[in-house]
């Protein structure tokens, strides 16, 4: 979801594209017609991008536009000529530039057909490109979007188990192989690992259920190797694994794929608006937002706004002489207040203000208030802390501290609207131990962000506060394309709130811990920025909070981080390895777990993979930080983000080992350290690639 402008109706609903997918399908009938080898093709190439949108946790429209570059790929191929189709030999130069023609073709039609899914055309245009940038354009790794990168494997190994009229089909050992050594060269090796992660049920999946023209394997029974019968094509998309059947920690990927819609999205959208109809701004707050809409407004004139409502007015002036704002003597007048602060950044604090007296009170059993706006707190002092680092002007750094405090606060507008389905939807991720934002897209059909756009729009803030916060959770690939203006301050929120995940300031319901290295690298965050921000979180939160809320005593306020805590058996001391240790969220989690241990032994190694190719360094660099500890052969638990950690690996087999992946829930981490603590052999949790 990337919210540029307002959501028009059915844009990315596939219920709405309904007749314009039945009309491609009988296109690509036609094709299967005139083109033998590719009948029903559609229907395994689109069995099998289900299990690739599991495995990468899509959400609906994104998967859905995998599914459409993955079964119309190949429509464009009407146009080009049966002597090149039909050819029994290898293609020339030439008739293969006049066949790689066809994703041109087929991207354009998409496009023009399904305006709204957009990464379904890219899919079609560049499923041809290879990952070393031999392919017709020169697209490479990371440069090639990965539904492309998908369908293109998808498509090879489809024609690799089926055959073609110039080569016989391929056994799925033999198919193997050849994946394998094109790993990195023609393929993606994320894609790849999912592959090998499932590629007894993929092969069941692509393999057509007719004896193929190119294979002696027979209709309906096993081939040669002895692989499933096309049959069994049904299985779950979590089964057959080639991993080892050991204790898995965290929740295997698929788990996801068996939650339901709770609501439509027609009801819920109804629902929320009516909702937000009863949950208009301060009279002050939109006093401000529209005196603030005027270029030539004055301090006066945002001074007097902001005096119309007494109680506002205490609170800025608490801001005004706090440590956050403070420069030079004490101010005692809204004016001065307003004249320190700035226009902007007033507006923006009294926005923030009002989105905190409006949510004020009791959420919902399963989130404490406190501890929410705490998050969202700490999320916007953290991002203004970073932006200024980077050099962004004093009047876009009011602009952070109130995406911090806003971003999610479309969680809260669930919590008002569809109270009974949300809490289905926290209990499914809490079961799972999935992070909340992927349970709400997959139960609501809508994240927390889409619907914070809404609101935002209802409550008509300007379209420059609304873009970089409701994309928060967006990856990395998809604020790429927000451009120059949005792209930073959305991965900077995004960030912040990552931060505050890991420090445990406070919580927002969803407690998952999520990589920082690759947000940093896209808002051009510095290590100096980072740990300047990190030394001063906790303190400037606190400030913060007692400022802008209404309680007393800080004693009175709930720990997160001390109720984690409780929540272990025994206190921990971690031992750390990163490729980037800076931007290692597991060290700052397991930093403030400690707290107060400072005297005991080091009891736990934690190693931290961004990408597992860095593995050898990394299992070395951990060795080294043992030997400065004074320790050796401690219980290590292994989280990785990018690629699959080699279990096999001799040292780590030595250990006694539990592998996680991001992002990970509190919950799962927890387990995972009991589960080190309390064993003497090693285990290590089912790998998934990611």
């Amino acid at each position: 979801m990337i919210w540029m402008t307002a959501d028009k109706p059915g844009w990315r609903d596939p219920a709405a594209h309904a007749g314009a997918d039945a009309h491609m399908r009988k296109l690509m009938h036609l094709l299967g017609m005139r083109i033998p080898y590719l009948r029903n093709r559609t229907e395994r190439l689109e069995r099998s991008a289900k299990v690739y949108a599991a495995a990468f946790r899509m959400p609906p429209d994104e998967a859905y536009a995998l599914s459409l570059a993955a079964r119309f790929h190949d429509v464009g191929l009407l146009g080009v000529p049966d002597a090149i189709l039909l050819k029994p030999s290898p293609l020339t130069e030439e008739e293969r530039k006049a066949f790689d023609y066809h994703a041109d073709v087929g991207g354009r039609l998409i496009a023009s057909i399904f305006p709204g899914f957009p990464d379904a055309a890219e899919g079609i245009w560049w499923h041809h490109e290879r990952y070393d940038g031999k392919g017709p354009h020169g697209m490479k790794a990371e440069e090639i979007p990965l539904i492309a990168a998908i369908v293109g494997f998808l498509q090879a190994v489809e024609a690799m188990a089926n055959g073609r009229p110039f080569r016989q089909a391929m056994s799925l050992p033999e198919i193997r192989e050849e994946v394998r050594r094109n790993k990195g060269v023609q393929f993606a090796p994320h894609v790849v690992d999912v592959f090998e992660h499932q590629a007894k049920n993929l092969y069941t999946l692509l393999v057509s259920q007719t004896a193929s023209p190119f294979s002696s394997r027979p209709a309906g029974g096993s081939s040669p190797s002895g692989s499933p019968a096309p049959s069994e094509a049904t299985r779950s998309a979590s089964e057959g694994s080639s991993a080892p059947a050991r204790a898995p920690v965290s929740q295997p990927i698929s788990d996801i794929d068996d939650l339901q819609p709770v609501i439509t999205k027609k009801e819920l959208v109804r629902l929320v608006t009516e909702g937000l109809k009863l949950r208009p701004l301060s009279g002050t707050a939109q006093l401000v937002l529209s005196t603030t809409a005027n270029a030539q407004c004055t301090v006066e004139d945002v001074a007097q706004a902001v005096e119309t409502d007494q109680a506002l007015s205490l609170r800025l002036l608490k801001l005004a002489n706090s440590t956050a704002y403070a420069r030079g003597r004490p101010v005692d007048t809204v004016l001065e207040a307003v004249k320190r602060i700035g226009n902007t950044e007033v507006r923006n604090i009294v926005l923030a203000i009002s989105m905190l007296d409006r949510f004020h009170g009791r959420i919902a059993r399963y989130i404490d208030p406190w501890l929410f706006w705490e998050h969202a707190i700490a999320s916007g002092w953290l991002a203004r802390s970073l932006a200024h680092s980077s050099g962004q002007a004093r009047d876009e750094e009011g602009s952070y501290f109130l995406w911090g405090v806003l971003h999610d606060v479309g969680r809260l507008l669930f919590l008002d609207s569809v109270p009974d389905q949300y809490a289905e939807v926290y209990e499914a991720a809490e079961k799972r131990r999935l992070p909340l934002e992927q349970v709400e897209t997959r139960m609501l059909l809508m994240d927390h962000g889409s619907v914070l756009a809404r609101a935002m729009e209802h409550w008509n803030f300007p379209q420059e506060l609304i873009t970089p916060v409701v994309n928060h959770h967006e990856p990395l690939h998809k604020m790429r394309r927000l451009g120059p203006k949005f792209v930073q301050p959305a991965a900077f929120i995004a960030l912040a709130d990552r931060l505050a995940h890991a420090l445990m300031i406070g919580c927002s319901g969803n407690d998952a811990l999520y990589p920082l290295e690759d947000l940093a690298d896209l808002a051009g965050a510095t290590r100096d920025a980072l740990l300047d921000a990190v030394k001063q979180a906790y303190d400037q939160t606190r400030t913060l909070k007692m400022t802008l809320l209404a309680r007393t005593h800080t004693d009175a306020w709930p720990d997160f981080c001390e109720q984690t805590r409780q929540r272990l058996s025994r206190p921990v001391r971690a031992v750390h390895a990163a490729m980037r240790p800076e931007w290692n969220p597991f060290a700052l989690f397991f930093g403030r777990l400690r707290g107060k241990n400072v005297d005991i032994a080091p009891n736990l190694g934690v190693i931290y993979l961004y990408d597992t190719r860095d593995q050898p360094t990394v299992l070395s660099a951990y060795e080294k930080a043992e030997r400065r500890a004074g320790v050796e052969n401690l219980p290590v638990l292994i989280v990785h983000t990018k690629g699959k950690v080699n279990g096999d690996d001799a040292w780590i087999r030595a250990r006694t080992s539990v592998i996680l992946r991001t992002p990970v829930r509190v919950g799962a981490l927890l387990a995972a350290v009991e589960d080190l603590l309390g064993r003497t052999t090693a285990v290590t949790a089912q790998p998934v690639p990611v």
